[in-house]
């Protein structure tokens, strides 16, 4: 952020004032904080309401106030605006169309400031009508408040950049900056629909084990096609429920989650990937770019490269089925399963399967089982080339406890020992067809 951007939101922070655009808000609210039982703050926001058509011009424009676009009304946005908005404030679309018409080179910017307190950014709520912003950039707080209202001891973050309930929004080349405070950049809940085409989220300098996360959704439909992400730290980057999730042709660097997958933690619903990139991303603890724990995963012609985690450095399975096409694994590592590590279940959930198909291997490590570790589940790999995966005690390319089934067909391999396959009771020769353990 410019010097410039921050003497701006300095001066809301000093003095709130009322400029630019409108300066007529019609209605106020009001919002205690208690701590303890105890108040320890009041804050009072304004809302003015946009009803026909409207337009933010370009130039600065400060905001102690929120703007609410009404069924059947819309909010343009011209090229080069810059939009200020102080605690609290924001803009909510419920039922009307909110259109930022940015320009590739003359960008409408929208900035929030840092504080315990803020409210979403942008909130849709409604499917009547399609919201677009198109080369725009969200900021997320990168500003605290002056001493004199510091809030930091209250809460540590602030809600989500854009949130959709029941909402259609089209995002092209539109980048939402996280910031330091942003626990999330997208929201989604309940029947909301968001296609991001280009642009994408780029993390601030969050702590690694905050509780972050880039994309939240649950039951609704995600479409990503040509857009970057990186740098976020967190429990996951997206977090989806119920979803039905496409990915096409971008790239996913330096992702890292505490937990539950580094990139996508999918919980029912459907996950499909192509042609996309991942790069140096992690977790912690289960898969370094995928944990499924129902549904279905499936990739095509992605490339995996030095991903990680302590188990399956791409993928953790313990419900459902994912299903890898003509990918490339290179490098990737974890302390059991370089690659894919599924879980034993319980005998209330189905169990895990993965088929890797027509994929290739080179170069992933693990202390067992350098593709695939399976306590449980099931493993298919048929065709493809796996070179120079090594694990450190057992399987340089399977290990596996107990199974429902392993499968190695028309694979084309080299390693530099022969412990190729292990399972607990010992080691056992390579598998040249299809064999059921």
């Amino acid at each position: 952020m410019s010097d410039s951007v921050r003497e701006k939101l300095d001066d809301i922070v000093r003095a709130p004032i009322r400029k630019g655009w409108r300066s007529h808000p019609c209605t106020t609210s009001s919002w205690d904080v208690t701590k303890g039982g105890r108040k320890v703050y009041s804050y009072k926001a304004d809302t003015y309401t946009v009803r026909g058509e409207e337009t933010i011009p370009a130039g600065d424009h400060f905001f102690d106030y929120n703007i609410s676009v009404l069924e059947g009304a819309v909010l343009t946005i011209d090229p080069g605006a810059r939009l200020f908005f102080a605690s609290l404030c924001g803009i909510q679309v419920v039922d009307g169309k909110l259109v930022s018409r940015g320009e590739k080179n003359n960008k409408v910017k929208i900035y929030r400031m840092r504080g315990s307190l803020n409210g979403s950014a942008i909130k849709f709520f409604g499917e009547k009508e399609t919201s677009l912003l198109r080369h725009t950039e969200i900021h997320g707080e990168e500003i605290s408040f002056g001493p004199e209202n510091n809030l930091d001891h209250i809460l540590e973050y602030s809600p989500e950049l854009i949130k959709l309930n029941v909402a259609h929004v089209d995002l092209e080349e539109t980048t939402l900056f996280m910031g330091e405070y942003c626990n999330e950049a997208i929201n989604l809940t309940t029947r909301s629909v968001l296609k991001m085409k280009g642009g994408g989220i780029v993390g601030g300098k969050t702590p690694l084990g905050a509780t972050v996360r880039g994309i939240s959704g649950i039951g609704s439909r995600l479409l990503i096609d040509g857009a970057s992400f990186k740098d976020i730290n967190g429990d996951v980057f997206a977090n989806l429920i119920d979803c039905s999730t496409t990915v096409r042709s971008s790239t996913f660097e330096n992702l890292r989650g505490n937990l539950w997958g580094g990139v996508f933690h999918v919980g029912k619903g459907t996950l499909t990937v192509t042609d996309s990139t991942f790069v140096k991303d992690g977790s912690n603890s289960m898969g370094g770019v995928y944990y499924l724990a129902g549904g279905t995963i499936r990739s095509r012609g992605n490339t995996y490269e030095e991903c990680f985690s302590k188990q399956g450095g791409v993928i953790y399975v313990l419900n459902g089925s994912a299903y890898f096409g003509e990918d490339d694994f290179l490098s990737s590592r974890g302390e059991n399963g370089g690659v894919v590590y599924v879980s034993y279940t319980s005998k209330e959930l189905d169990g895990g399967r993965v088929e890797l198909i027509s994929c290739n291997g080179n170069n992933n490590h693990a202390k067992m089982g350098a593709i695939g570790y399976l306590e449980g589940g099931g493993l298919i790999v048929k065709q493809g080339k796996y070179r120079w995966n090594l694990a450190s005690e057992a399987g340089n390319l399977a290990y596996w406890r107990d199974p429902a089934f392993v499968a190695f067909e028309d694979v084309n391999y080299l390693t530099i020992s022969p412990n190729n396959f292990a399972h607990r009771r010992g080691f056992i020769g390579p598998i040249e067809k299809r064999r059921k353990i």
